[in-house]
């Protein structure tokens, strides 16, 4: 046992960081190396010991850290709470979607649903305002870039328009026996069917679900630019069949002209550039294109080629763009989400960094210090468990200290 060269000295570099921090008693160095074979069982169980010790510690301090911040602070920040929040608003919105539905199709009339919605309306009304609260006059200003604004808005109206049909509408139907009275509740009907849009409201409490739906929004654009590509495409083939089918059965009046026999479905079908759209439309579905088609080149032979350019440019060429395009924005949407993250969690980490820096070197020149440094380190362990981020640069930090610590003399 023992070092090469017969050096049963510590290497250094290896405790000194310790005894620099002052965390561990100088006697705890003669107890590892009492015995020739290097470190014994005692050091090792003091450590786990310490270890755990030091985690209860740390959960302890993160919990009060947590409470003594407002209520409303920890509803709306990111932590333990602002999960569980947001996790009861998805759930109370999945359960009014599938409770809508129910209604929909069984006693839609019957007092318990007014009941129901009452207090899924109650909840939605404190939801948002715990969020304008916490927001203040920032809920409504939209920066360049904001994103939330815009979700904001969105559901400030849903409530709006969910109050209007839950409340206001009942009381003028109770009140609605003037011509007047009668105009109001049947503008706020209408009103009743947007209340269904607040089922779009589960895409601000998911992640995922917000990322594909921003991802989708970005893509508006380069999607109009695709219809309108495809719609040209559609208008030639439209005028090209229209001639060459729908003219022809119009002018076939005995038997043995062409499209005799199929006049009806031919005029049905292309007797007009519109109604020649419609049916392109129905086979970029590739809905029955196969029967539609057939009735034309059973007697064209050479339109089976228009036919199939058709087919294979539109079904599947352009849709096959089209879903290329979507996804690619899908993908830089949630791409920017985890750079932005990473970005205040690093930033974050920083400022965290160089805050315990100065108070550890502030408590080591401290006289008479003698194991102050624990706390700094439990502070720095607890933001190393916050997130991976955090973990990586501890670890060079604490790479550095130990590298640092290595002109310290060993302990002999």
């Amino acid at each position: 046992g023992g070092r090469p060269g017969g050096d049963r000295s510590p290497p250094r570099g290896c405790f000194a960081g310790h005894r620099a921090l002052g965390s561990m008693p100088d006697n705890r160095y003669s107890r590892m190396y009492q015995q020739s074979d290097g470190f014994t069982s005692e050091p090792e169980e003091s450590f786990t010991h310490e270890a755990s010790r030091g985690h209860t510690e740390e959960s302890d301090s993160l919990e009060d850290e947590d409470s003594e911040r407002p209520l409303l602070d920890r509803l709306m920040e990111e932590g333990p709470l602002n999960n569980r929040f947001q996790m009861v608003t998805a759930v109370v919105i999945l359960t009014c979607t599938v409770t809508m539905a129910i209604e929909t199709d069984y006693y839609p009339d019957c007092a318990l649903w007014w009941w129901w919605n009452t207090v899924v309306l109650i909840y939605f009304c404190l939801e948002l305002g715990v969020r304008m609260c916490h927001a203040k006059l920032h809920f409504f200003a939209c920066g360049e870039g904001d994103k939330e604004c815009f979700w904001n808005y969105f559901d400030f109206i849903i409530v709006v328009i969910c109050i209007i049909t839950q409340w206001v509408e009942p009381a003028l139907s109770a009140d609605g026996k003037n011509s007047g009275g009668l105009e109001i509740l049947r503008i706020f009907r209408v009103f009743r069917i947007l209340r269904t849009l607040r089922v779009l409201r589960i895409f601000r409490a998911c992640t995922q679900l917000n990322n594909l739906a921003i991802g989708l929004l970005d893509s508006i654009g380069t999607v109009v630019w695709i219809a309108l590509l495809m719609l040209m495409f559609m208008l030639i083939f439209a005028i090209v069949l229209t001639d060459v089918a729908g003219n022809q059965a119009k002018v076939a009046t005995k038997p043995g002209d062409l499209f005799y026999d199929d006049k009806d479905d031919i005029l049905m079908y292309w007797g007009s550039v519109t109604k020649s759209l419609v049916t392109l439309f129905q086979m970029l579905t590739l809905d029955d294109w196969t029967n539609i088609s057939r009735q034309v080149y059973s007697q064209l032979p050479p339109m089976w080629f228009v036919f199939f350019l058709y087919v294979f440019l539109m079904g599947f060429a352009m849709l096959s763009l089209l879903t290329g395009v979507v996804a690619e924005h899908m993908t830089e949407v949630s791409t920017e989400t985890k750079n932005e993250q990473k970005k205040d969690d690093d930033h974050d980490l920083m400022q965290f960094l160089d805050n315990e820096m100065v108070n550890l070197e502030a408590e080591i020149l401290t006289p008479g210090a003698h194991g102050a440094a624990a706390a700094p380190r439990r502070r720095i362990a607890r933001k190393r468990r916050s997130g991976a981020g955090g973990r990586r640069a501890c670890g060079r930090g604490g790479g550095t200290s130990t590298g640092a610590a290595r002109a310290t003399p060993a302990h002999g």
